[in-house]
């Protein structure tokens, strides 16, 4: 397999990994809709439960990885392919118990104890994590191993920027067509047979994948002129950034839902508007990177999304009133409030 395929084969695995993954998504957060409520907190504490899990993923996987770079490349890709099935394994499992099972999970969450919004709260984030815990850092999991499958000198941002692709389309797919068509239990089979799949052609592919695996030291991060930047402050960075994008998805989904007012399909097309905006920024990342520094692209890009954010402030007024309607104001509110701040960050 030339260089080129097994980049563009490692790509379109990941394409099909990120769709099953916020399909499941979409699935669990419709099922624990119906066992916590359909509130604006009750999801929140969902999703950040199934962030949780793909961090903690990422992490215990990248450090599992610095000791185990010395193994031959096919075996990255077949734990990959392992990763995915176990993935695959739990929803067919879980996924129905949510939908078939909720008088139980009501008995349940009735009988623990905590009075108040915040023991309430408390109570909801523990219930998801415990449930989604598995499959969600199998999920995280998947770039850092996977990643090791391609050449030494590859990066991984196309194969992020494939799986947020994949990503945006199973948002789309989850509500407008496997949900509608096949029902919630249907789209289960359905997703976990793609995870199934996954598996069997990843196994038979990593008996003859001859990519070389990249080093268990990886070099610092740097910007032209050999300034590096230290581990602390990228972690920070990293962290702010996540802080901020999150936060901002939550209002994007009650904004959203102020103007399209169906939140089931909103929540999807939220999603998929902010994961295909990812998608282009990544891609797009790497020209900036060959022309300007990491500093002056991160302040750049802040300042962008700053600015537009507070341009949609100041046009939602306008856009969000329901007499006169003023389509020119509303157009001006969705592409500063989405779009430009998203490809930003």
């Amino acid at each position: 397999m030339t260089r080129t395929r097994s980049r563009l084969f490692l790509q379109t695995l990941f394409v099909f990994s990120g769709a099953t993954s916020l399909v499941y998504e979409i699935l669990w957060m419709r099922g624990f809709a119906i066992v916590l409520g359909s509130t604006v907190y009750a999801m929140s504490c969902v999703l950040t439960a199934f962030m949780l899990g793909l961090t903690i993923g990422a992490a215990v996987a990248g450090r599992a990885l610095r000791t185990r770079a010395d193994r031959a490349p096919g075996a990255y890709l077949a734990a990959y392919g392992v990763l995915e099935l176990a993935i695959g394994l739990y929803a067919a499992v879980f996924t129905p118990t949510l939908f078939l099972g909720q008088e139980a999970y009501l008995s349940f969450l009735a009988g623990l104890p905590g009075e108040g919004a915040l023991a309430t709260l408390a109570v909801h984030f523990a219930f998801s994590f415990v449930l989604t815990a598995l499959p969600t850092i199998a999920m995280g999991a998947t770039l850092p191993v996977l990643s090791m499958s391609l050449a030494a000198d590859e990066d991984t941002s196309a194969l992020y920027g494939a799986n947020t692709l994949g990503a945006a389309a199973g948002s789309l797919a989850a509500s407008f067509l496997l949900i509608y068509v096949f029902g919630c239990l249907g789209a289960t089979w359905i997703v976990a047979g793609i995870n199934a799949l996954i598996f069997a052609v990843s196994l038979a592919v990593a008996r003859r994948w001859r990519e070389r695996p990249f080093s268990s030291a990886a070099a610092p991060a740097a910007i032209p002129g050999g300034e590096e930047w230290s581990p602390a402050l990228l972690l920070a960075l990293s962290f702010f950034s996540g802080y901020v994008f999150f936060s901002y998805e939550l209002v994007w989904d009650r904004c959203l839902g102020l103007v399209l007012g169906n939140r089931v399909y909103v929540t999807s097309i939220t999603l998929a508007a902010v994961l295909a905006c990812l998608t282009l920024g990544a891609r797009y990342s790497r020209r900036l990177l060959a022309t300007r520094s990491p500093d002056r692209i991160l302040g750049g890009c802040y300042s962008v999304s700053v600015l537009a954010v507070g341009i949609a402030v100041l046009a939602a007024p306008a856009a969000l009133a329901s007499e006169p309607r003023r389509p020119e104001a509303l157009a001006v509110f969705l592409l500063t409030l989405l779009p430009i701040p998203a490809l930003a960050m």
